[in-house]
């Protein structure tokens, strides 16, 4: 594997990409390598077999397809002896910031926290987009060379968006998460231009013109959640990031979430990771990066 020092943050996964070949052992892929708390992988497996492990349960993979998942620390990636394909490893921020320019960043962004395993047709264009995608990013981490991180950053986004629409167009369709509506494309919109101004359900609904019912009735459907949990998530989501990956004094942050004091913000943070956001910032920092289980908070929208 090849390392790279892309990471937006010392304490994240660099992103790692490199063709693979198992030879006549298998090829198994866990946690070794990686840092922080909130990291991705994908395979994209061209010939042969591959499973997943996660806790009890195993997924079973058969080329050709691409299996793009947020890392469950007990996880195993088990690819069988002969068999060839792609392997991507990266943290959550260098995805964010491969994302911060595109219009679709939020939906993005929420397909890219969860699971799928996508069967693909050697014959079809997104089969070949996707292995261009995966041969740029191990060119680009095996080789330091001008406007790398661009590069990196447009096939990660290309990657993403291909995802996209081979899970819109596929059996997954609309059930993985996506807005099914207008009106749940707009929220989650909202959330994001006004992440950091504390807007209430009300205040959402006042701006996208519909009531309370209608609102909580879309989020429901097209998302599996309310509206109100819908904001918190992304909230703390942002917390988090900035907690870990910036500078900012805890009062700052609270203060560039919205917050009206620290104190307040204080409160939030742990009435979901149980610990004050000063000692999580502390814990993941540390040196044997050891914290606390973090809140799933893989549905974000």
């Amino acid at each position: 594997m090849h390392d790279t020092a892309r990471s937006p943050a010392q304490t994240e996964t660099p992103l790692r990409a490199e063709p693979l070949r198992a030879g006549l052992q298998p090829l198994v892929f866990g946690r070794s390598g990686l840092l922080g708390s909130h990291n991705f992988r994908a395979l994209l497996l061209s010939a042969g077999t591959a499973s997943l492990q996660i806790d009890e349960t195993v997924e079973r993979l058969q080329a050709p397809c691409l299996l793009w998942t947020p890392w469950n620390t007990q996880a195993r990636l088990v690819v069988a002896p002969g068999s060839r394909g792609h392997h991507l490893v990266l943290g959550a921020s260098l995805l964010s910031v491969a994302l911060r320019h595109s219009p679709h960043a939020a939906e993005l962004g929420y397909m890219a926290e969860r699971r799928y395993l996508v069967t693909l047709d050697p014959a079809d264009g997104d089969a070949a987009t996707l292995q261009a995608c995966f041969e740029g990013l191990a060119v680009e981490t095996r080789q330091d060379r001008p406007m790398s991180s661009s590069l990196v950053e447009a096939h990660l986004s290309i990657l993403l968006v291909t995802l996209y629409r081979a899970l819109k167009a596929g059996p997954y369709g609309l059930q993985s998460g996506f807005a099914s509506s207008s009106l749940g494309s707009r929220f989650i919109a909202l959330i994001e231009a006004h992440l950091g101004e504390r807007w209430s359900v009300a205040a959402f609904c006042a701006a996208l013109g519909v009531g309370r019912d209608r609102l909580h009735a879309t989020c429901l459907r097209d998302f599996g959640r309310p509206p109100g949990l819908m904001i918190r998530q992304r909230t703390m989501l942002e917390a988090r990031r900035l907690l870990e990956q910036s500078t900012l004094s805890v009062d700052q942050i609270a203060q560039r979430l919205g917050f009206g004091s620290g104190p307040q913000f204080n409160h939030f943070f742990k009435g979901i990771e149980g610990v004050p956001p000063g000692a999580w910032r502390r814990q993941v920092r540390s040196s044997d990066r050891t914290r606390p289980p973090p809140v799933d908070l893989s549905a974000w929208p």
